[in-house]
């Protein structure tokens, strides 16, 4: 638990700065949104707790000179703190400056002030010194505060998520428990697979793109095991030896893939990153229906779908590394989506009375629309149609 938290944070706190944009001399924009913790000093002082959202304009990305605006709200014991204003940011340092009001408690009014506090941001993490000047001269007002702000703060580069949004896997073959939902890997430090570089911070945010191999590694890593247990199960079958030969390459070829997303992930986040253990699992007791309709909800459409998916988005990349892990994986998942169908033809020969499960799951599946994964779909409905 420890080693998985260890990764997760240092996934978040190693892909400095915030964003990394294609054209460094465009414009950027992040936004953050986080927890804040202020420790208050001298007669009013008090422990806060609280949130801020900030917007950061970059006029030019390399520079990492940007003006913020930023809201503030806390919690002061029984009272509450506001604020409104900007930030001025260079890098890593930066001030803040804005109008801010503290609610009344049992021994002082409601204060209007002007807060100021010079910062250090690195990653997540925020650390300001905050002083805030009343405003007025009435009794009974709140006098200057003085506190130290730690805030933990997730960046977003908003204006270029349309392209981050499409550096995704999905995975073919869930591994299914008995509820039907689906298991995944922890997250822990450790070496797994290498890759040549990738383009770093020219295509895509790294925070972004590391969020995205750890989640496909990820779902290739269950691949593993669920096409392990799929190779027992045909053999309790007693199917064609040859189709379980062909399960256990399949296993092996999403090996490579957990390699390959998650050496991608490590590049990108700039600490080695690894799956954790995997499960033991034991073979269960199929019928031909459900062995069948599994293989193809789950091999015919949905690695159909992770090989048309991957193939999509290695002609949009511009990054040939990642572009060829792209295209390894488009290959080998179409492969395995054509095991998917010699399973399900091998089920109908077997027990043609699978045919009205089949019909059954094709009734459920959501194909309508122009999606990929509705295309995908449409075109596996009307090949199992067409075939028998």
């Amino acid at each position: 638990m420890q080693r998985a938290v260890a990764a997760t944070f240092g996934l978040m706190v190693s892909t400095i700065p915030a964003f990394a944009h294609a054209d460094e001399t465009a414009p950027a924009n992040v936004v953050s949104v986080g927890y804040l913790r202020t420790w208050v000093f001298g007669d009013a002082g008090v422990t806060s707790h609280g949130l801020e959202a900030t917007y950061m304009h970059y006029p030019v990305a390399k520079n990492f000179l940007a003006y913020c605006a930023l809201a503030q709200f806390e919690t002061y014991g029984g009272a509450y703190r506001w604020a409104l204003g900007g930030q001025l940011a260079m890098g890593f340092v930066g001030v803040e400056l804005a109008l801010a009001r503290r609610g009344a408690d049992t021994l002082h009014d409601a204060t209007f002030g002007v807060h100021a506090a010079p910062y250090l941001s690195v990653g997540v993490l925020h650390l300001a010194l905050r002083v805030v000047s009343p405003i007025g001269g009435a009794d009974g007002r709140y006098p200057t505060e003085v506190g130290l702000t730690l805030g933990i703060k997730v960046p977003v580069p908003i204006d270029q998520m349309p392209e981050l949004l499409r550096i995704r896997v999905p995975a073919g073959r869930p591994l299914r428990g008995a509820d039907g939902t689906a298991w995944l890997p922890e997250v822990v430090l450790g070496a797994c697979g290498a890759v040549e570089r990738p383009l770093l911070g020219e295509t895509s945010s790294r925070r972004v793109a590391a969020a995205r191999f750890v989640a496909d590694g990820q779902l290739e890593c269950a691949a593993v095991a669920s096409f392990l247990r799929l190779a027992e199960e045909l053999r309790a079958l007693a199917v064609d030896p040859a189709l379980v030969d062909a399960a256990l390459a399949a296993a092996e070829d999403e090996v490579h893939h957990t390699d390959l997303c998650f050496a991608l992930a490590s590049a990108f986040a700039g600490v080695p990153l690894a799956p954790g253990p995997k499960p033991e699992v034991s073979p269960r007791r199929l019928d031909w229906s459900t062995l069948a309709v599994e293989l193809f909800v789950d091999g015919c459409c949905g690695e159909g779908l992770a090989a048309e998916a991957a193939r999509e988005e290695a002609t949009r990349t511009d990054d040939p590394v990642v572009r060829a892990v792209l295209t390894t994986i488009a290959d080998d998942e179409q492969r395995h989506a054509e095991l998917g169908w010699q399973i399900v033809t091998f089920c109908l020969q077997v027990a043609p009375s699978v045919r009205r499960d089949l019909d059954a799951a094709i009734a459920g599946l959501d194909s309508e629309g122009p999606s990929l994964a509705a295309r995908v779909r449409r075109g596996a409905v009307r090949r199992l149609r067409d075939s028998h």
